[in-house]
């Protein structure tokens, strides 16, 4: 091998640098300065500090470098970011905004060099306007100190509501309740129906009520189920009444006395549906019942003040999640954690979008655990962690959101506030709230605004130092800026119910009293005719409202099924097409367009939409209805309950023409051939464009008609009109097409002789 001298290779080395070397003057600028000319980091840590009915505020972490921020604005369900504004500190305002809105935000960094990347997107959303009050209902004859729950009773379509006023026990922290009286209400206000006496002792209720409503034979009608001493009982049984009438159906003796702190529908033998029936006492034992009200097992061991059903392994039957354990199909323990206290809440939801679904726990912390028992997490940064509810409430944040209801102190005065957790257990807020009150109840708010955009509804938060006169209810968004404030309900302990009772695919808010002015308003987020969401096809309950805890024990029911779009409405425009819109949905990549002849009829797909507009350029006349779903990477949503309609007049062809084969038409005439167009409330439609065809017998287009064949609008007598010459057409029979748009709207046949 070659070596080279240690003198050769100082000259190569001496003349290789003089052959490199360049004066700094002349160096590459791009090369020289890549080390100090780079463009900010992608700005982190976005929130959304303040909102009001026209401006959102955001903040957010310093960028190492940056000299000024950009801030870009999208329209949730558009994807049009746009430049909204620049900022030289961490915080901006944007007053540029409509009211009742959601709007995505994304903020970069810039310097010297450029703009760095932008962050990732986060939501803010302005105060709403106050909610429509679109029912009132008087509910004295349901005596004091109810609670409610909420379902199709009546078969029409519409939940309505059921007030259960429990029995007077002494001491219902340790002691089960029972009902005492039932009375069951329409949404409009009608009284249904009721059952039981009216007990004026009963004040308040500081348990769960043993009462759902719920379809437990499967016939396709909902029933009441509820355990009471009724007549000339000398004991408790568990009722099942007729949910239209209120009538006795069966009567069953309970296992044990004690067997009635709540109950809770869950499917341990494989049925279609979930039939089989959970009871249990305070704190101690379970009993599982079949339909026919046949023991399936019993569990001594310790509960919490809730039940969760839920079918991990996907077998058809479900286990139970009880306090700190997880019970098999057959009542036996497939694990349980040696921790303290009890549990409170229970959820299922899979957290971390893994496709697993995780087990969340609130009892002396909060905690999520796997399938298998194996611990996720422990969050201790809360003292009693009596609610919690999982949501995507931070959008930026990976997986979902734990909110909740922390009871720092149950003194006098005591304390309370809400937190937040991200999917890893780590805290995102801590209300410090000033001391006075621990009462406060928060609820999931699915799907206030149609866009399926997670709030807290927050209440019964009584009077603390800072709040004197009490704290009505609100609704929060994930950075906890009240979204609206109930200020005409002062009461500070009133309680408030959350469903879709019209079937909007909205939902609704119920508050109600269980003293004083005894009354339930019904609020919605827009526009609600209770009448037009009559269906007459008895709505099925969901999880939420037949498996209904005041302790929120829920599963996370948002998967792409449940995401039903609201807010469908269908308008025909000058162009004899129709504009349909709806409000669009967080995280939905498309939308499919749906149409019928019949309310109740097939719909049939017509369309995809990437934005939650369409126009239906091949609408028939007549009536037509719209439904729309919303469709993801996990599949598609089911149809709305409700669909819109739109109706599209057309007067049929107009004098002198016939359309009915019963006139004959000399060749070589003129023939005007007139129509005319209109909306539902008689407005003309005069921008549409129609042409007219014409062919012989054979199928042949008949020239007269193929060089010109658009019609003109005659303003003057809100027509169209085109004029015909049959000049160059002969004897015989012709068929004439008139399309308005991408549809045939007429088709008849002339004959010439």
């Amino acid at each position: 091998m070659f070596k080279k001298s240690k003198g050769l290779l100082a000259v190569m080395l001496s003349l290789t640098m003089a052959s490199e070397f360049v004066p700094l003057s002349k160096a590459d600028p791009v090369s020289a300065n890549t080390a100090v000319n780079t463009t900010p980091a992608v700005p982190s840590g976005i929130e959304i500090p303040s909102v009001t009915q026209n401006s959102i505020s955001l903040k957010w972490k310093a960028v190492e470098g940056a000299e000024s921020y950009r801030i870009y604005r999208a329209r949730l369900g558009y994807n049009d970011y746009k430049l909204v504004g620049s900022s030289q500190t961490t915080d901006f305002k944007d007053d540029k905004v409509e009211s009742d809105s959601n709007y995505l935000y994304k903020v970069s960094a810039l310097n010297a060099s450029g703009e760095g990347e932008q962050s990732a997107e986060v939501l803010g959303i302005t105060q709403w306007s106050f909610p429509n009050l679109v029912s009132k209902i008087d509910i004295s004859e349901a005596g004091t100190g109810n609670r409610m729950r909420i379902g199709d009773m009546s078969g029409d379509g519409r939940h309505d509501i059921l007030m259960v006023q429990p029995a007077n026990v002494r001491d219902d922290a340790r002691n089960p309740r029972f009902v005492g009286h039932l009375a069951a209400y329409d949404i409009e206000g009608n009284l249904l129906w009721k059952q039981g006496t009216v007990d004026p002792r009963v004040t308040t209720s500081g348990a769960d009520e043993p009462a759902q409503i719920y379809d437990i034979d499967a016939d396709g009608e909902n029933e009441v189920l509820a355990v009471m001493q009724l007549g000339d009982d000398t004991e408790k049984y568990f009722y099942i009444f007729n949910g239209k009438t209120g009538e006795i159906e069966k009567k069953h003796q309970l296992p044990d006395q004690r067997a009635h702190d709540a109950i809770f529908i869950a499917n341990f033998s494989g049925n279609k549906t979930p039939q089989d029936i959970l009871l249990k006492d305070r704190y101690s034992k379970i009993w599982a019942m079949d339909k026919d009200f046949n023991q399936l097992w019993h569990y001594p061991g310790n509960t919490g003040h809730s039940l969760l059903p839920y079918d991990f392994d996907g077998d058809g039957r479900d286990e139970l999640v009880n306090n700190y354990s997880l019970i098999s199909h057959d009542g036996k323990e497939i694990w349980r954690k040696n921790l303290p206290d009890h549990v409170d809440t229970h959820w299922v939801a899979d957290l971390n979008g893994d496709g697993e679904s995780e087990i969340i726990l609130g009892g002396s912390d909060t905690f999520a655990f796997d399938v298998d028992g194996n611990q996720i997490f422990r969050n201790g940064d809360t003292v009693e962690p009596q609610q919690i509810l999982v949501g995507n409430y931070r959008i930026d944040s990976p997986g979902l959101e734990l909110a909740g209801l922390d009871r720092v102190n149950r003194g006098n005065p005591g304390q309370d506030g809400m937190f937040l957790f991200t999917s890893k257990g780590q805290t995102l807020y801590h209300e410090q709230r000033a001391k006075g009150d621990w009462g406060s109840i928060v609820r999931p708010l699915d799907n206030w605004t149609g866009s399926y955009t997670p709030l807290i509804t927050t209440y019964r938060r009584g009077k603390d130092a800072d709040n004197p006169n009490g704290i009505v209810p609100k609704l929060y968004d994930g950075y906890f800026n009240p979204i609206v404030t109930f200020n005409q309900h002062t009461d500070a302990k009133e309680q408030v119910m959350v469903a879709d009772v019209s079937g909007d695919s909205r939902d609704e808010l119920l508050v109600y009293n269980l003293t004083g002015d005894l009354s339930v308003s019904i609020y919605s987020n827009g526009t609600s005719n209770l009448k037009e969401h009559i269906t007459g096809v008895t709505r099925m309950s969901d999880f939420r409202n037949y498996n209904f805890s005041r302790y929120d024990s829920r599963r996370y029911d948002l998967t792409i099924e449940n995401l039903v779009p609201a807010g469908i409405e269908a308008a025909v425009n000058n162009s004899a097409d129709v504009d349909v819109s709806w409000i669009p949905i967080l995280g939905i990549e498309k939308y499919n367009i749906y149409r019928s002849d019949n309310p109740n009829g097939e719909y049939k797909k017509i369309g995809t939409s990437g934005i939650p507009e369409f126009t239906d350029r091949t609408a028939p006349t007549g009536t037509s209805y719209y439904k729309v779903t919303a469709v993801n990477s996990e599949g598609e949503s089911n149809l709305p309950i409700v669909a819109a309609s739109e109706t599209i007049n057309a007067s049929g062809i107009l004098d002198p023409v016939k359309s009915d084969e019963t006139t004959a038409y000399k060749a070589g005439r003129t023939l005007p051939v007139k129509f005319q167009l209109s909306d539902n409330d008689g407005n003309f439609l005069t921008e549409a464009t129609a042409k007219i065809y014409v062919e012989d017998s054979k199928g042949v287009s008949a020239g007269s008609a193929s060089k010109d064949n658009v019609f003109r609008y005659d303003s003057d007598a809100n027509q169209y009109i085109f004029n015909l010459s049959t000049k160059s057409m002969s004897a015989g029979e012709y068929t004439i097409r008139v399309d308005v748009g991408n549809r045939t709207f007429y088709s008849f046949n002339i004959i010439l002789r």
